[in-house]
């Protein structure tokens, strides 16, 4: 149905047997013409990503939420969107968890990583709105 409703649909992830992030993934690459969007997990995401090149054209439809970032600061958020293989770097959106989490913090967290720019506009504006068609 979300197919043709051209609609995305978005999971909150974790750790839990309900929604865990390889389930996401196989949601993913079971409807191809579907954005996906997952918030939590995406480090553990980002490194299954990038050990499985393949893996990545399967899942062009997964968009990954960079909330939390916070708990691991500025060096583990580098680490993170760094461990994205190039081709998801247009599959990363800001999330901030609103209103239980801090945008401020998140989006500070994201200014003081080592990315350049051009990825920062990407995970900050440019992805959504492409996604999201505005």
């Amino acid at each position: 149905m979300a197919e043709e409703l051209e609609i995305s649909i978005f999971f909150q992830s974790g750790d839990s047997d309900f929604c865990p992030p390889e389930k996401i993934v196989l949601m993913a690459t079971s409807f191809p013409n579907v954005t996906i969007m997952m918030q939590h997990g995406g480090s553990d995401m980002a490194h299954i990503l990038a050990a499985h090149p393949l893996l990545c054209d399967e899942t062009r439809n997964l968009v990954i939420g960079t909330y939390p970032l916070r708990g691991s600061g500025p060096d583990g958020a580098d680490r993170f969107l760094k461990t994205l293989p190039k081709a998801l770097e247009k599959s990363v959106v800001f999330t901030s968890e609103m209103p239980f989490g801090y945008p401020e913090l998140e989006l500070k967290i994201i200014e003081l990583t080592n990315l350049n720019q051009e990825i920062k506009e990407l995970i900050l504006r440019k992805n959504i709105k492409r996604i999201l068609k505005i």
